[in-house]
C-alpha cells in the first residue's frame, strides 16, 4: 500500500518485542544510532554485554520491521518507581533509520513500548531527551514533566 506522495504506508510496519534472534539487527541499528548522535560505536565487549542483557531480559528492545527488515528500535529497562510505588521503566535507544522517518514508525514504536509496559505491569515510563526533542516525545504520549533527568557514568 502507498500513501500520498508514494510513501510506504506505516500499516506495513510491524513492531514487537525483540528476541535473542534479533540481536544482530539491534546491533546494526545501534551502530546507526550511535553515529547519528555523535557517540563512539560499541566495542566488541559492549556488544557482548548488550547481547547478554537482552538474552537475560535485563533490557527489552522493541523493533519496527518493514518487509522483514529492522527499520527502527527503542528499548525499555524495567526498574521500580517510587513515584507510583510500582514497576517503572526507562525508555531509551529510540532510533528510526533516516529513510523511514516521517512515516509513522516512531509512533508505532512508542505505542508498542507502551503496550509492552502495560502487559508487564509497568506503571510509568520515563524518557530523558534534549530540549529540542521535548515536543516530539510529548506528541508520542510522554506528557508528565518530572524535572530534569541527569546521569552519572561511573567515573
Amino acid at each position: 500500500m502507498q500513501k500520498a506522495g508514494n510513501r510506504p504506508d506505516c500499516d506495513s510496519t510491524v513492531c514487537a518485542a525483540a528476541g535473542a534472534e534479533d540481536i544482530p539487527e539491534i546491533l546494526e541499528l545501534m551502530s546507526g544510532y550511535k553515529q547519528d548522535i555523535g557517540e563512539e560505536p560499541l566495542t566488541q565487549a559492549q556488544k557482548a554485554a548488550l547481547g547478554a542483557a537482552i538474552g537475560t531480559g535485563r533490557i527489552t528492545f522493541v523493533l519496527a520491521k518493514r518487509d522483514g527488515r529492522a527499520v527502527g528500535m527503542c528499548s525499555v529497562c524495567e526498574t521500580f518507581s517510587t513515584f507510583r510505588c510500582a514497576p517503572g521503566g526507562l525508555f531509551e535507544d529510540f532510533y528510526v533509520l533516516p529513510m523511514f522517518r516521517g512515516q509513522g514508525v516512531a509512533r508505532r514504536l512508542a505505542e508498542a513500548a507502551f503496550a509492552h509496559c502495560r502487559a508487564r505491569g509497568i506503571a510509568s515510563l520515563w524518557v530523558g531527551c534534549a530540549d529540542s526533542d521535548v515536543k516530539m516525545y510529548e506528541s508520542l504520549g510522554f506528557r508528565i514533566p518530572l524535572g530534569r533527568l541527569l546521569t552519572w557514568n561511573g567515573s
